[in-house]
């Protein structure tokens, strides 16, 4: 019989993705990028979400992968649901097999038929304004959101670091029991976030 601390560990072991799905995440994901930025005008292009925070967790078929494509602002003056649109179309028009590319949100998601990619497009918040980030769609309201998803990233590693390398673990755990690899929040954690960074 195993103990608690080696049960843990099978576990945590069990939600990594293989080898050969972090080979294969990470050269589709480029190649989105690539596409995308060969048509449009592209100043930035990173990964976000639960891949970026190392929070994602496997079987892959029920996981996404956030990739923001930071767009010149000349494309902003379209709205939310036309830049999605324009993304979508350069999506649609390379990846003609892919079964399913629609705007979602304030991504363009594309469903390949081992993983999601959530492209979200954005803009560099202008070097005026008082808040750092970025600008992404909210197509349901036509406006945009402004957002900051490197301190995102940024809390949460400190986070991470703070409890010995162990928040990770346990936040793939809590994925997993709960069954919400797409868009588990902590209660109060991003909240907080929100209202104290601006974010």
């Amino acid at each position: 019989m195993l103990s608690r601390e080696q049960a843990f560990g099978q576990l945590r072991r069990n939600l990594e993705l293989t080898g050969l799905q972090e080979q294969t995440v990470a050269t589709r994901q480029r190649n989105v990028r690539e596409v995308v930025a060969a048509q449009l005008k592209v100043t930035d292009a990173f990964l976000t979400g639960s891949y970026r925070r190392h929070t994602l967790i496997g079987p892959l078929r029920r996981a996404d992968v956030d990739v923001m494509v930071v767009l010149d602002r000349s494309y902003r003056a379209r709205g939310p649901r036309a830049v999605l649109d324009l993304v979508r179309d350069v999506l649609l028009a390379e990846y003609t097999r892919t079964p399913k590319i629609s705007p979602n949100g304030q991504a363009v998601t594309i469903t390949f038929s081992d993983f999601v990619i959530d492209v979200v497009p954005s803009f560099r918040l202008p070097w005026w304004s008082w808040n750092e980030g970025w600008e992404i769609c909210d197509s349901s309201r036509e406006t945009w959101i402004m957002t900051n998803p490197m301190k995102h990233v940024d809390i949460s590693a400190r986070a991470n670091k703070t409890h010995s390398g162990d928040l990770v673990p346990r936040i793939k755990q809590l994925k997993r029991r709960f069954g919400n690899e797409r868009g588990l929040t902590i209660r109060g954690a991003r909240q907080g976030l929100d209202q104290s960074d601006g974010v």
